[in-house]
């Protein structure tokens, strides 16, 4: 399989998109140009194997994250180790859906555990995009190996 990033890139802003509309009930449109995250940023990052390896990154800022964290959990304001939990499901649930979209009828890539760091002003990858959920940004991208 002929890996081509900027497809592969497509794949996995459709699951991050159906992910957070479909679970999290939030949505996410693309910003033209991309901005730096700037103060408390949760990074979580998931990498694979399989035809072609890659990690995918997620930079939630901090205020989002809680918000996702406490709506996804079901409960009052969560604690930091809670908010980190839940942005590495987060990630999970993005590369898993991206591995389906790739594979839907065969188990062709091995997903890591999922790595979550707080940040602040964080240095996202030359070809992260930035997104909107009309309150609040937030950046994707995919790394693959050569």
């Amino acid at each position: 399989m002929e890996v081509i990033p900027d497809q592969l890139f497509d794949v996995v802003v459709h699951a991050a998109t159906e992910v957070f509309e479909n679970m999290l009930f939030v949505s996410i449109y693309p910003v033209a140009g991309s901005s730096p995250l700037t103060g408390q940023v949760i990074h979580g990052r998931i990498r694979y194997q399989g035809p072609h390896s890659a990690t995918v990154h997620l930079y939630l800022p901090a205020d989002l994250a809680l918000r996702l964290a406490g709506d996804f959990l079901g409960e009052g304001t969560p604690d930091e180790e809670l908010v980190l939990d839940a942005c590495a499901e987060v990630a999970n649930m993005v590369a898993g859906r991206h591995l389906k979209s790739l594979s839907p009828d065969a188990r062709l890539y091995r997903l890591a555990m999922p790595q979550v760091a707080v940040e602040i002003d964080p240095v996202t990858p030359p070809q992260a995009r930035t997104f909107t959920t009309g309150r609040h940004l937030l950046q994707l991208a995919l790394e693959v190996e050569q």
